[in-house]
């Protein structure tokens, strides 16, 4: 099946989350994040480490396509295709994190990850593979595979100006009650990294119904994201 005779994933993605947000609000933005950590039996503690799965429930805060940000706000309640319809440009989910939690260390060591999102009112399951990467203060403008390139620091800076105070606030080497003034919120905290997964494989289970149910997979190939095929 050829990349023009199928919808695209991230139109249906954005369709599923805007028919869930609709109905559910912001907790259809929680994904889980899957990564690969290296670990160490307790009764071997000198033995090679081995690989083991590690996973954990975080937010989707947006995306990048054909070389512009998105916010996850906005994005779910703009049109249908409001990302640029040009079928090369990869797509990079986006996400924040603390630089000091164990899944930066995962992601630097084995940068395969995968993404997935079950909307319960759509009854629908997404599982995005990619390539992650961390983004900290050391980071400047990233070239893509494709000939764009994007500016990950900005990108990076941007999502800490739209965080809360109170979230600003737990990437702060002292933690406090007490508030913190807001010009010291406004340089971005050393602490805070945007991570961004490089889709290269898509599988949407669509469980509504008999004719709809089975999974539709997408990969990339050359650039180019490919419906490989549908199966039950």
């Amino acid at each position: 099946m050829s990349t023009m005779s199928a919808h695209r994933w991230i139109d249906r993605l954005h369709a599923s989350l805007a028919s869930n947000f609709a109905v559910l609000g912001h907790p259809v933005k929680y994904v889980q994040l899957a990564t690969c950590g290296t670990i160490s039996t307790p009764a071997s503690p000198l033995q090679s480490p081995s690989w083991a799965p590690r996973v954990r429930t975080v937010v989707f805060r947006g995306l990048v396509a054909n070389g512009t940000a998105h916010f996850a706000d906005d994005w779910i309640k703009t049109s249908p295709h409001s990302v640029a319809a040009a079928q090369d440009e990869l797509v990079h989910l986006l996400f924040v994190t603390d630089l000091r939690t164990r899944k930066v260390t995962e992601i630097k060591d084995n940068p395969l990850v995968e993404v997935c999102w079950y909307f319960s009112h759509s009854r629908e399951q997404f599982r995005l593979s990619g390539v992650g990467v961390v983004v900290d203060g050391n980071a400047s403008t990233v070239s893509t595979a494709t000939s764009s390139k994007v500016n990950w620091q900005q990108v990076r800076e941007r999502m800490w100006a739209v965080q809360s105070p109170a979230a600003k606030q737990t990437y702060l080497d002292s933690k406090t009650s007490d508030a913190v003034p807001s010009s010291d919120l406004a340089k971005v905290s050393s602490h805070f990294g945007l991570v961004y997964v490089t889709v290269n494989h898509v599988d949407h289970l669509d469980l509504r119904n008999a004719e709809s149910q089975g999974s539709t997979v997408w990969a990339l190939r050359q650039g180019e994201y490919h419906a490989l095929r549908s199966t039950l």
